[in-house]
């Protein structure tokens, strides 16, 4: 492998990671806002509207809720900061 194409490889593998990252922390944030604001009061009804003015399924949205209930924002912080990142995706297969 050529020096420069390392470099390439290398300043793409950043730039994913920091995406994972923003996605995962930005993710968190929205279902710890939706438990912050509806405490244990909400239902599909509230999901579902939720979903269609922000244009997310109801799914993905207890997903990030679930994912606000099992973390604290410094857990997210620290999976975020590893030498790997982890992707949402990742954890939210993994969520019970």
């Amino acid at each position: 492998m050529l020096d420069q194409e390392k470099e390439l490889f290398d300043s793409i593998r950043t730039l994913i990671d920091n995406t994972n990252q923003v996605i995962l922390k930005n993710y968190y944030n929205i279902g710890n806002k939706i438990l912050n604001f509806y405490k244990k009061d909400y239902g599909d009804n509230v999901l579902g509207t939720i979903a269609t003015y922000v244009g997310r399924s109801p799914q993905t949205l207890r997903k990030m809720i679930q994912l606000a209930r099992q973390f604290k924002e410094n857990d997210i912080d620290e999976l975020c900061s590893g030498v790997f990142s982890v992707s949402y995706g990742t954890i939210v297969n993994n969520l019970k």
